[in-house]
């Protein structure tokens, strides 16, 4: 069957590539009703997918990442926290170095179109594993809030993202530079808070990373579950895009990430701390949300991928002795 190709704006031409990538994938089971009945309301074109006893899975998917542009703009500074049209033909001016947070809220589903190749019986750690080589199963981004208005624009714009733009992301989250002095174990917590748009109003306290108002925060420590290596390359993201005579239509992409997951089943050893607070941000993810987990069903199972550093700096030492 031929498909129309989806027109790509120059110069930016996927693939894009990522200089560098942290990210939590968060699980939670939900009704397969409520599942479908919310993707319908913004698609048609997929169905929630059932992993057992009529529960389907929605994931937090909170990532900060940086990209090498090779351009650098001095406005894009000067705008940096400006509301951007993404519908407007003129791009944002760049960032030599575009360091980008964001948090896609996702439904694991699939295109009914694709009914007859999916692997219906797959589990949810088989999922969590990579074991999914159809690769039919994916992500459909109900929304992803993002404090970039560049992977804002481009992600409306190219990749059919249901992307807004919110004022800075507030987090605390495990890297190798985040240690302390003294061989003290470093930061296990994914702590962090997803604000308001950029349309509302911005109090912030930086030393609790908390703001008001907010869509959501999440606090999961899972440092005490037994863990295991998953390849879940390609992820599939699925969304609606607008263009052609086609009109809209759902499309999909694949993120290829260059290393190992690491892999977490709470079923047997729930996280030390998993705490998803709803925010009062007037965006609609806040009222999807609520639908879907309030109250709070706790999550069942998470993913973890780092990439690796290219470059390590040793301590300076004294010359002069």
């Amino acid at each position: 069957m031929s498909q129309a190709s989806i027109p790509v704006m120059p110069p930016f031409n996927p693939p894009f590539w990522y200089g560098s990538f942290a990210g939590l994938w968060v699980y939670y089971a939900v009704d397969i009703d409520k599942l479908n009945s919310t993707l319908a309301g913004q698609s048609k074109s997929f169905r929630a997918f059932d992993f057992g006893e009529g529960k389907g899975l929605v994931n937090i998917n909170f990532m900060t990442y940086a990209g090498h542009s090779g351009q650098n703009d001095p406005q894009a500074y000067i705008d940096i926290l400006k509301p951007v049209d993404s519908g407007s033909k003129t791009f944002p001016p760049s960032l030599g170095v575009e360091a980008s947070n964001e948090c896609e809220f996702n439904i694991v589903c699939y295109p009914q179109a694709r009914k007859p190749q999916v692997p219906f019986g797959l589990s949810v750690r088989d999922f969590i594993a990579g074991n999914d080589h159809t690769k039919t199963l994916g992500n459909y981004r109900m929304a992803v809030p993002c404090d970039d208005r560049i992977a804002v624009y481009w992600g409306a714009n190219h990749f059919g993202e249901n992307k807004v733009m919110t004022h800075p992301f507030l987090y605390n989250v495990p890297t190798l530079n985040n240690t302390p002095t003294a061989g003290s174990v470093g930061q296990t917590a994914w702590l962090f808070t997803v604000p308001g748009t950029v349309n509302e109003g911005f109090k912030f306290n930086s030393a609790q990373f908390t703001c008001d108002p907010f869509m959501f925060s999440l606090n999961l420590d899972c440092s005490n579950s037994p863990s295991f290596p998953c390849n879940a390359s390609d992820v599939i993201d699925y969304s609606m895009l607008a263009g052609g005579a086609s009109g809209t239509r759902p499309i999909g992409s694949r993120r290829n990430l260059f290393g190992s997951f690491v892999g977490h089943d709470f079923a047997t050893t729930p996280a030390r701390t998993a705490k998803l607070t709803i925010g009062n941000s007037t965006h609609p993810l806040v009222s999807i949300m609520n639908e879907l987990l309030n109250p709070n069903p706790g999550p069942i199972a998470a993913q973890i991928f780092q990439s690796q550093p290219v470059i390590a700096e040793s301590a300076p030492y004294y010359v002069d002795l």
